[in-house]
């Protein structure tokens, strides 16, 4: 925790430095950056359906992989001319303890579909975050106290976590549910670990509302949903509890078979933040924001002993995700246009 506190003092001095040397910006151009310390929780919803045929199915597997107090660390820089403006963020983030639980159910039972004949649960560890972020948009002033940006953006999330020590209830072999005294207990460690990967390229079209309040304080208000986004994960299931071994599975979320195609208007995001005008070029804020991806799904494919993957045409994958996010930034603009 300390060497956190320590780079955002450091960002903050070299940020005044900058600041210090190169206000004198030409023309209508301006600049700003800031340092961003931000906390995230949420969750991945990893699922497996059985075609029943082109408009049915079923579910029969469901991961749902913890995101707990993820703490990540990153930046943003502002440029334009006038009115318009270029955001780029990048942000990498890291679990100081476990990421919560991965939940692992299937439904195995052929004569009843709704029976639960399986339920383990792993520890979660978080092994890798990113965020990358560019937006572009306008800025009008329809009022002294108020401000409307249209922007257009680009996101790029990438997530890895692995399932280990994993314990659980298996009762398909005796055709009865997780929770039935004949279901086979494994004890923790007993159950091979699954290590799971997602990268989620979006686009996004949405808007800022900015009002300007007394005592130099100000909120913003933020919404945006995704008309087209490209999601892909990399799931490998361990045949061995020191995972030497495994079975890998790859999964695309699209709207059809087509695996090169993005699903559609799948995604959203918004966002509050309060933020405190401590001087013309010194800005802090606090932000709450929220990213949801409702269920989609898409083709499943299996990876041969040549290391090729084959699409499963009997089966679908399926992803959701919701994520909180808390940040602290700290703005230093380096020339800020009059408005």
């Amino acid at each position: 925790m300390k060497k956190i506190f320590v780079l955002i003092f450091t960002m903050i001095g070299l940020s005044r430095l900058a600041a210090q040397n190169f206000l004198n910006l030409p023309g209508d151009f301006h600049l700003s950056i800031t340092p961003i310390l931000a906390m995230t929780n949420g969750q991945l919803g990893e699922y497996v359906y059985t075609k029943i045929s082109d408009s049915e199915d079923k579910k029969i597997s469901e991961l749902q992989w913890d995101e707990k107090l993820i703490v990540s660390l990153g930046g943003a820089i502002r440029g334009g001319y006038k009115n318009i403006f270029l955001d780029i963020s990048f942000a990498r983030g890291f679990s100081p303890s476990d990421s919560g639980k991965m939940e692992d159910s299937d439904w195995m039972n052929s004569s009843d579909p709704t029976m639960k004949t399986t339920f383990s649960i792993n520890e979660n560890t978080l092994v890798s975050y990113t965020t990358f972020n560019t937006k572009a948009g306008y800025t009008f002033r329809p009022l002294p106290w108020l401000y409307l940006s249209p922007y257009a953006e680009f996101e790029y999330l990438y997530r890895l976590y692995s399932g280990n020590n994993g314990y659980g209830w298996y009762g398909q072999r005796y055709n009865v549910p997780w929770t039935d005294p004949k279901a086979i207990y494994y004890k923790p460690g007993e159950l091979c670990g699954i290590d799971y990967s997602r990268m989620m390229i979006s686009s996004y079209i949405g808007g800022t509302v900015q009002f300007n309040l007394p005592a130099n304080f100000s909120i913003q208000l933020s919404a945006a949903i995704s008309p087209a986004s490209y999601q892909e994960s990399y799931d490998t299931h361990f045949t061995t509890t020191t995972k030497t071994s495994s079975k890998n599975y790859l999964d695309i979320a699209s709207n059809d078979d087509d695996s090169t195609r993005a699903f559609f208007w799948g995604c959203t995001k918004f966002s509050a933040t309060l933020c405190y005008n401590f001087s013309p070029n010194f800005d802090v804020s606090f932000t709450y924001s929220a990213r949801l991806s409702w269920l989609q799904k898409g083709v499943t494919a299996t990876q041969n002993s040549q290391g090729v993957y084959v699409i499963d045409k009997q089966s679908l994958s399926g992803f959701d995700m919701y994520e909180s996010i808390f940040k602290l930034s700290c703005t230093f603009h380096l020339k800020r246009y009059p408005q």
